[in-house]
């Protein structure tokens, strides 16, 4: 934990890509691990500053986390605040871990198909927004890729980088469908109506930084930034008294700066890119980010999808959705779905000439910030 405290015209520019490179060298993140956040704070010379943050850190999810939280200068943090963030990203980690024998959803992927399971309500709200971005996805987001991401070597389960067979690739075909997952609101309950293996990665980081975020405000700290692995959660303002500043990575294997920046103080964000997490064998490259509806991992032409939503959870679910859509079908649906979207286009893809090129809805114009 540490304190940043606001003066003259200081200007101050965190970036936690090197807090993230060791456990993305590791491969155990899965998605959304693209954002840089950039906090600017000023404030009047001739006055002590009005606000001030603190920061904590710590992993999470096979992950790194960091929280900051800004508060009234002067004003006394809720003792152990810190422990409890710990605690609050352990149980949703208990409850939606493939990783952990006993967490919820490895005792449900457990489960004989063809009754109701019950399911906590933590686990019914994120069931539930899964399946509403599957509806609006039409399947490209799809939570029960459980065996396809085992089968790549994504999941606990070492393959050591091995191109699994096609024929096992369609047997497990067989195993996938979102569809076929029944919920009961009261008492909450899942249905499997086949032998469904849930994977929650693609959006398990975003409820958590949604999950911390709100026991902040529960606990009176309105105004925090929440960041688990890439996805954030915004609320409230910085310590400069203005809305959370986010950049957008520009795609590359060592960082080299920031592609757009965005501004907002209440909302998630979360950027899907094939370039962090991936396999090569004979030549070719297997990203961790499969298409539920062929079994394989993405060919598109998008390096990363970035989407900015009422919270984290969603916006974590939408980016990878729409990144296996691909480019003028992500558009599309963004401009129909009026969500704010920003992609970053592999420029070889489209037209010769390296490097990327950008495109985003009409919605995501409102957040941008000055460069």
């Amino acid at each position: 934990m540490w304190k940043t405290r606001t003066f003259c015209l200081t200007i101050s520019v965190v970036d936690f890509s090197s807090l993230l490179l060791q456990a993305k060298r590791a491969r155990c993140l899965s998605t959304s691990l693209l954002l840089i956040w950039l906090a600017v704070f000023l404030s009047a010379c001739d006055a002590p500053p009005a606000f001030e943050s603190v920061r904590f850190s710590g992993g999470t999810m096979g992950t790194t986390y960091n929280v900051t939280v800004v508060t009234p200068s002067g004003t006394t943090l809720p003792e152990g605040l810190g422990d409890s963030i710990q605690g609050w990203l352990d149980e949703v980690n208990q409850h939606m871990s493939t990783y952990i024998d006993d967490s919820e959803l490895s005792r449900l992927n457990r489960a004989p198909v063809g009754e109701w399971l019950p399911v906590s309500p933590m686990m019914l709200r994120v069931l539930k927004q899964a399946r509403a971005v599957s509806d609006i996805t039409g399947g490209a987001f799809d939570i029960t890729i459980g065996p396809l991401v085992d089968a790549w070597g994504f999941g606990p389960v070492d393959t050591h980088d091995q191109v699994p067979a096609e024929a096992a690739l369609e047997a497990l075909q067989q195993k996938v469908g979102y569809t076929r997952l029944r919920l009961r609101d009261s008492p909450p309950a899942l249905w499997k109506e086949a032998e469904l293996q849930l994977d929650l990665s693609a959006i398990a980081k975003g409820f958590g930084a949604d999950y911390v975020a709100e026991q902040l405000a529960a606990a009176g700290l309105p105004n925090s930034l929440v960041e688990i692995g890439g996805d954030l959660r915004v609320q409230g303002h910085n310590a400069a008294g203005k809305p959370w500043r986010i950049g957008v990575e520009q795609p590359s294997f060592q960082r080299e700066g920031v592609q757009q920046a965005v501004e907002l103080d209440n909302g998630g964000v979360a950027t899907s890119g094939d370039y962090r997490n991936f396999f090569r064998q004979n030549g070719q490259m297997y990203s961790h980010i499969l298409d539920p509806r062929l079994g394989r991992p993405v060919e598109r032409d998008l390096a990363s999808v970035t989407v900015i939503a009422d919270n984290a959870a969603m916006a974590d679910a939408l980016a990878t959705g729409l990144t296996v859509m691909g480019r003028e079908a992500a558009l599309a649906l963004a401009e129909q779905q009026n969500l704010p979207v920003f992609l970053i286009i592999k420029r070889e893809v489209v037209r010769k000439g390296e490097g990327f090129d950008t495109a985003q809805s009409s919605a995501f114009a409102s957040y941008l910030g000055d460069d």
